[in-house]
């Protein structure tokens, strides 16, 4: 069975295979979004009624989406970063060449990455993937999936926004995903929620702002043209923003403000000596709309009568400040969790206008307290051009790279062969030699594409 076209379009998607209710003729309801099927509720509504403002604390909560390839190696299952700030499926030269894919170009080279900050890169090469969710409850429906391959990208493998959306995986089947914890101590983590041409709208202390929803990033970010119109009062840090292609940035400054849904939200004012330790967490609140203020009181004097009014949450973030990037806010994965963004306030997200079709926008970041070691940089060559005028990849800096990870990864194979013996040996090393045939396959093709 195959997806609608628009399915296809989008997301480089086919779906086949049955599910095993009823001998393979009825949809699951936890495999694939289907507008057929009756909706499940997992959404109030905040326009029939005036919400009640609640303050909650931040949730420390981000997802990973395990994803199951069908390759050369068999079933590999490989933690995916579900990132709706991204618009294309993307992975690593390392994972494709692992998987053993097959490298196509003829696509990949008229397609510009950009990021976050404004800088773009040509992908390598692009893969078509046989792939399912590895949490799904059933196992026969497969997708053929179209990734675009990046030599440096701080994560193997991320999801695009639109395969998020058309599998509904945020709002209806948030069963495939999976809890994650902190790579390192002082390292922040975001899923984003959002493409680049999607808007959440929310207030910044008080002031409505259409923000970039992020569920591929750790931080809540704000442009320093936006907070220098604000006038928000900033401390100084150093701190080092790193985003998806490796590149990095210093915060010129962060500072703690109140954010909330919607564009009609007050800023909450705090007593002296409410403690923030008390103030609600999950499902209880806070706060109290008095008059057209909102007055918050401690957990423990907290009024729990109000079962029947809807809920408008409130939460305290961080905001880093970064220079020359390209929206005026962006909302992180913890935040967007914390607001029950997809859970509950789907309404507050709009679309904007549609950009240049070959243009697709990743503004996955990662705050961490340090460069990567790994992370490097694509150079390019603005003497090498194509027909079309766009940079075309140096093919030196290419195979280097390339190289490198290579030599790097038959080191640790054959460390790991050494410790191996028997039929697990065997396999091991029949599956190693396959895997350096996909590189050596994908060498000469790089160097056949490039042959002037």
């Amino acid at each position: 069975m195959a997806l609608n076209s628009e399915l296809s379009q989008e997301v480089g998607l086919e779906l086949t295979g049955n599910s095993r209710e009823n001998g393979g003729k009825t949809k699951s309801r936890d495999d694939l979004h289907d507008p057929s099927l009756p909706p499940e509720t997992t959404a109030y509504s905040l326009q029939s009624q005036k919400p009640h403002y609640k303050l909650f604390k931040k949730s420390n909560l981000m997802y990973g989406l395990p994803m199951t390839f069908e390759g050369n190696l068999g079933s590999v299952t490989v933690m995916a970063v579900p990132d709706s700030g991204s618009d294309h499926n993307v992975m690593s030269l390392g994972l494709a060449l692992h998987l053993g894919m097959r490298l196509e170009w003829s696509v990949a080279e008229k397609t510009e990455l950009i990021f976050l900050d404004g800088s773009a890169v040509i992908p390598t090469a692009l893969v078509h993937a046989s792939c399912r969710f590895a949490r799904t409850f059933s196992f026969d429906w497969k997708m053929r999936c179209t990734f675009l391959v990046l030599p440096s990208l701080i994560e193997d493998l991320i999801i695009s926004a639109s395969f998020l959306d058309k599998t509904a995986t945020f709002t209806m089947f948030r069963n495939r995903l999976v809890q994650m914890s902190l790579k390192t101590p002082g390292t922040l983590k975001i899923c984003t929620m959002g493409a680049i041409n999607r808007r959440l709208t929310c207030c910044i202390d008080g002031e409505a702002i259409a923000a970039l929803p992020d569920s591929g990033s750790d931080v809540d970010v704000i442009s320093l043209a936006y907070a220098t119109k604000r006038k928000f009062k900033w401390e100084n840090t150093l701190q080092e923003v790193v985003f998806a292609n490796g590149r990095t940035k210093i915060a010129r400054g962060k500072f703690v403000a109140q954010l909330s849904l919607g564009s009609s939200a007050r800023l909450i004012k705090l007593k002296e000596d409410a403690d923030a330790d008390e103030f609600a967490d999950n499902e209880r609140g806070t706060g109290d709309l008095i008059d057209g203020e909102i007055n918050v009181q401690p957990l423990s004097a907290q009024n729990t009568n109000r079962d029947d009014t809807p809920v408008q949450r409130v939460i305290n973030t961080t905001f880093y400040i970064l220079d020359g990037i390209t929206v005026d806010a962006l909302i992180g994965a913890k935040s967007i969790e914390s607001l029950q963004v997809y859970t509950h306030h789907t309404q507050h997200i709009t679309i904007q206008t549609k950009r240049d079709i070959e243009t697709f926008k990743i503004c996955r970041i990662a705050l961490s307290s340090k460069i990567r070691s790994n992370a490097k940089i694509i150079v390019t060559s603005s003497r090498q051009t194509r027909s079309d005028g766009l940079p075309r990849p140096n093919l030196e800096a290419q195979l280097n790279e390339a190289e490198q990870q290579e030599n790097s990864r038959r080191e640790e194979s054959s460390r790991v062969a050494s410790l191996l013996t028997g039929d697990a040996k065997a396999a091991f090393d029949h599956s190693e030699q396959d895997r350096r045939r996909a590189f050596e396959e994908y060498r000469s093709s790089l160097l056949r594409n490039h042959a002037p």
